[in-house]
């Protein structure tokens, strides 16, 4: 695994860590959360706030990860499905509906990461997430527009060969 952070560029840890968590803090478009190999909310940054409706207080070290999940998903079993497919894998992407802390459902983008120690053993996974409710929404009405303008067109074309 290779970090893509130039060590040099900072004179201390803490220096470092406080410049990787201002890129996540500004990062507001998309939810970067961290989990623990319990679910357990380890990490949450601004944009997941902004995506799900919790403040890093109410979730980090206090919740489960399962609270984004939908019923239906719990019960069939599909986040630990998700969490083995990315452990295996090296990673998991799909849109999924997830729930907000208002209980509206909406089309999330996801990509889960295992988080490995460095013995490359799983520690968690690392979820970044973005609402792409608005985007499939447009293309549903695209494809049903274009469904529409192809029965259009048949009908048009069957009356025109009926009549001769």
């Amino acid at each position: 695994m290779s970090t893509l952070l130039d060590s040099t560029l900072f004179s201390s840890a803490a220096e470092a860590n406080a410049w990787v968590s201002g890129i996540l803090d500004s990062s507001t478009e998309y939810a970067i959360t961290g989990k623990d190999l319990q679910g357990n909310i380890v990490l949450w940054n601004e944009g997941a706030r902004r995506i799900y409706g919790y403040t890093a207080e109410e979730v980090v070290g206090k919740a489960n990860y399962l609270i984004l999940d939908t019923p239906e998903d719990l019960r069939a079993g599909v986040p630990q499905q998700r969490l083995e497919a990315a452990r295996r894998n090296g990673k998991w992407e799909r849109n999924v509906v997830r729930l907000r802390k208002n209980g509206k459902r909406f089309v999330a983008g996801i990509v889960i990461t295992p988080r490995v120690d460095s013995f490359g053993e799983t520690i968690g996974f690392l979820v970044i997430a973005r609402d792409v409710s608005h985007a499939v929404g447009l293309t549903d009405e695209l494809k049903a527009v274009q469904v529409d303008s192809i029965e259009a067109i048949m009908n048009v074309d069957l009356r025109g060969w009926n009549r001769n």
